[in-house]
């Protein structure tokens, strides 16, 4: 019994040690540190205005546009941020809470698997 048992771990260790892919090599290495959608909301009252981010990947800017009509639902100051990010990346700082974007706020997106980053600055306008 004794010897089936040890003969039984053996196997159980081998094929664990076997069977695990090498993330930094195969399909399952996530390094996509990149934005691909980002919205602006108002961080007060009930307007469901949600404003939609024009990001331009090369230059690292994400240029939120406030259509002039819409300027009084939205404070620049107080907005809320929801962004689209890989499944394994991350932002800093976080994009929970509340943010004030009258001056240009700078993120990173780092893809966790390979600690690769890329920035991102952000700002809002009213549409002239």
């Amino acid at each position: 019994m004794k010897k089936i048992f040890t003969f039984l771990s053996a196997a159980v260790a081998c094929l664990a040690l076997t069977a695990c892919n090498d993330p930094m090599k195969g399909d399952f290495c996530h390094t996509d540190n990149t934005i691909s959608a980002i919205y602006m909301l108002p961080a007060t009252g009930s307007s469901s205005l949600s404003i939609s981010g024009k990001i331009d990947n090369e230059a690292g800017t994400i240029q939120f546009t406030i259509p002039r009509a819409k300027r009084k639902e939205i404070d620049r100051a107080a907005v809320k941020l929801r962004a689209n990010v890989a499944l394994d990346a991350y932002v800093t700082p976080p994009l929970t809470g509340i943010h004030n974007l009258e001056s240009p706020m700078e993120i990173t997106v780092t893809a966790s698997m390979t600690g690769e980053s890329r920035k991102y600055v952000l700002s809002a306008s009213i549409e002239q």
